[in-house]
């Protein structure tokens, strides 16, 4: 199995699990005397098959993607400061407080079209890096 299918396979795991939570979760106490729409200790038996699973299949992506770590979290610690940056305060010259009723002037050291240059810089990185990520993931076999 390819890596990239063993991600998809992945992420269809963990929203069965999801799902399968959420009949347990809705279904386990019913009113004395209405019957249940399935077997709920079937379902925690399937729950725990599939959790099973899972865990084997991340150590299996895991151990796979050791040559491409770092360039993974590389891409997480790039989308971290794209979102610092985004909620970055960048008032700069005069600003209306509330309502209009006061009047500040602010000096942001770095301006909205420096943040804006920055963070079209790092999501050029994370393009970048995902390309390779991307290929990776496409050529690489993983065993289950």
């Amino acid at each position: 199995m390819k890596l990239a299918a063993a991600l998809k396979e992945k992420n269809k795991i963990t929203k069965k699990l999801a799902e399968i939570q959420k009949l347990v979760n809705q279904h386990n106490s019913v009113i004395k005397g209405n019957s249940r729409p399935f077997d709920v200790a079937a379902k925690l038996t399937e729950l725990d098959t599939l959790t099973e699973k899972l865990v084997q299949l991340k150590a299996a992506i895991a151990a796979s993607n050791q040559p491409i770590n770092r360039h993974i979290l590389h891409v997480g610690e790039l989308r971290s400061q794209i979102a610092f940056l985004r909620k970055l305060d960048v008032k700069d010259g005069f600003v209306h407080e509330r309502y209009g009723s006061t009047t500040t002037e602010h000096d942001a050291q770095v301006k909205q079209s420096e943040v804006l240059t920055l963070i079209e810089k790092k999501e050029g990185e994370i393009e970048s890096l995902q390309e390779i990520i991307d290929q990776h993931n496409h050529n690489t076999d993983i065993t289950i």
